[in-house]
């Protein structure tokens, strides 16, 4: 699964798959993620929700989803899930 979720991210040009991983990951808001990469908090909502759009409808993402998550609402809304302690 690591290694299917990386090929997908690979296949986001590299300030889009900045973006996500720093709001995803890093856990920045858009704001913050686009300060960090010197672009106006308008342009870091568009981009990442057109990187979005793209890793959701990821062939392999989609098959990996197809085959291991139930059928659902949340289906296709591909972000990882932050455990709080």
């Amino acid at each position: 699964m690591v290694d299917v979720v990386r090929a997908a991210l690979e296949a986001v040009n590299e300030p889009d798959r900045e973006l996500i991983t720093l709001t995803a990951w890093e856990q920045l808001s858009t704001a913050d993620a686009a300060r960090v990469m010197g672009i106006t908090a308008t342009t870091a909502r568009v981009r990442l929700h057109r990187a979005r759009r793209r890793l959701a409808a990821h062939p392999d993402l989609l098959r990996l989803v197809d085959e291991g998550a139930p059928a659902g609402p949340g289906r296709g809304h591909l972000r990882p899930v932050v455990e709080h302690h």
